[in-house]
């Protein structure tokens, strides 16, 4: 249970996507189905490649969102309206051990623009860090209250980084997650993310359909290799952002739209 965010969803809504990332075993992936609940309990599904009983069919939420588009077109012309209902799925991705598929700025690109024009939430949880470009809102361990004094809170730290010299934090507070336990499997090495990735290309495809408009997909189904110039780009990026969040102040509160 997510007892206080310090401004989180707030960014996580506009941002679309977040990374949760640390050391093996510190509950990246409890944290992870903790986050997807704020939106599970507004109406959002859950797509993901973990084993967990809160997942939904991909099928069947395409389904759902494609009735919700309809229905709603019909209202539109009803009134006369000239308006398009775009196909919205409404839906959380939890890509676990995610780090390991988006890596390319290819489909980097690909998965921040299904994001936002399809209405998904997209959460990459495991050690490795996705693409850079994905890694803007970022959430790791601050202090484990229960690890060092049997306290059971955890706090968690989340960055936005809205420029390359002006990053935001605030704090998540964490507890009562063993009410999860049971939800997921902690042992599940978690299933490759082609099902999540053809779950978005779909929903893209039928809203470029609405639009009259022809969509390639070949950067999205081939995740093409890394040039070494692109990786030079990266890692000059990556080094940027260490020493940029290295030297910044860590405090409670510092929230995008506060102080």
């Amino acid at each position: 249970m997510i007892v206080s965010d310090d401004g989180f969803y707030r960014e996580l809504s506009d941002n679309k996507i977040c990374t949760i990332t640390g050391r093996l075993g510190s509950g990246k992936t409890l944290i992870a189905l903790d986050l997807s609940a704020y939106y599970l309990e507004r109406g959002y599904s859950l797509i993901t490649n973990t084993s967990t009983s809160w997942a939904d069919d991909p099928d069947r939420v395409m389904v759902n969102a494609m009735r919700r588009s309809v229905a709603r077109q019909k209202e539109l012309n009803k009134i006369g309206s000239k308006s398009i209902a775009p196909i919205q799925v409404r839906a959380v991705s939890l890509v676990d051990e995610g780090g390991l598929y988006a890596r390319s700025p290819a489909l980097a690109e690909k998965i921040s623009s299904f994001a936002r024009k399809t209405d998904q939430i997209i959460i990459f949880a495991g050690k490795k860090l996705p693409h850079a470009s994905l890694c803007d809102l970022q959430v790791v361990m601050w202090f484990d209250f229960f690890k060092n004094f049997l306290i059971p809170v955890k706090v968690w730290q989340w960055s936005y980084r809205l420029s390359s010299k002006k990053v935001y934090y605030g704090k998540l507070i964490q507890t009562s997650w063993k009410d999860l336990y049971g939800i997921y499997s902690t042992i599940d090495p978690a299933d490759n993310a082609d099902k999540i990735v053809a779950f978005s290309v779909e929903a893209a495809k039928k809203l470029f359909a609405q639009y009259g408009r022809a969509y390639e997909l070949s950067g999205v189904e081939k995740d093409t290799k890394t040039s070494p110039e692109e990786a030079m780009a990266e890692l000059a990026q990556a080094l940027a952002d260490v020493v940029e969040l290295g030297n910044a102040p860590l405090q409670v509160g510092q929230g995008r739209r506060g102080k």
